[in-house]
């Protein structure tokens, strides 16, 4: 090795068992994610929110025991006392989180989003999978 040299050779390095683990953690991850990667071009048809084998697998599985409900959320900038210090914040109708709405699994809820705040909002419905184009945008 000569002295103007500022790494050792591989081969003249001590691995010590920290530096065999991250090393083997890198490369799980590099093989992790070459296995993941895709040609970047999705594969199959994509189907359209408006399409009309939509439509139908939805009516298919809306029931007439199927119950309904609605509910209007109000995205608006309000007051907030949270334990003794009140925050001007943005809320659902003056709640904060927003209300709580408890259905049973396959019934239908039918929201409709009112956005009063100065920038567009969206919706994160927890504990729900909904299609892509049913998620809350207003």
């Amino acid at each position: 090795m000569s002295t103007g040299d500022p790494i050792p050779a591989l081969s003249q390095r001590r691995l010590g068992r920290r530096n065999v683990l991250v090393l083997g953690a890198g490369l799980a991850a590099t093989a992790g994610l070459a296995a993941r990667s895709t040609s970047g071009s999705p594969t199959g048809n994509p189907i359209a929110p408006t399409a009309r084998r939509v439509a139908d697998t939805e009516r298919a599985r809306r029931t007439s025991r199927v119950a309904t409900a609605s509910l209007n959320l109000n995205a608006v900038v309000a007051d907030v006392d949270l334990g003794g210090i009140t925050v001007r914040t943005w809320t659902y109708g003056g709640e904060l989180p927003g209300p709580e709405i408890r259905m049973k699994r396959g019934d239908v809820l039918h929201a409709r989003l009112s956005n009063a705040l100065p920038r567009p909002t969206t919706v994160h419905w927890h504990g729900i999978a909904l299609r892509n184009d049913m998620g809350g945008f207003g």
